[in-house]
């Protein structure tokens, strides 16, 4: 019970500071509302104990999409970019693979040898990891 009475005394508390810190006009008037509902939510919440609303299963399987599908395409703009910093450095378009960790773990690369350096200090890939082709 007490902690109940501290949390829901903390937030009067905060939306008291809140109320008091706005200047007057409207945004005061919707600060205020907004307030007081949170205030009635803490109350509710500590009069019926502690609610609980499951998000359903497929919640976490969409979730885990969009990450996917986030971390593909963040990926895949690194890998664009990796090979246009390359090509602005050495002047030839390589081909690059990026693993899921961001690392480059293979260039095949059309440029003079002389552009390894670059390769290796600038970007980080090991020397057995660079591919010279001749085409």
């Amino acid at each position: 019970m007490r902690e109940i009475t501290l949390r829901v005394m903390a937030v009067l508390m905060i939306a008291f500071l809140g109320e008091s810190v706005l200047p007057e006009g409207n945004m005061k008037k919707y600060t205020s509302v907004l307030l007081s509902a949170i205030v009635c939510l803490s109350m509710v919440s500590a009069i019926c104990g502690n609610l609980r609303f499951d998000i359903p299963d497929f919640a976490d399987e969409i979730e885990t999409e969009i990450n996917d599908t986030f971390r593909e395409d963040v990926l895949a703009d690194y890998k664009k970019r990796a090979e246009d910093m390359i090509e602005e450095n050495c002047g030839a378009k390589p081909e690059i693979t990026v693993d899921e960790s961001g690392r480059i773990t293979h260039v095949l690369f059309c440029g003079k040898p002389d552009n390894i350096s670059f390769l290796m200090d600038q970007m980080g890939v090991a020397e057995n990891e660079i591919e010279f082709s001749t085409k």
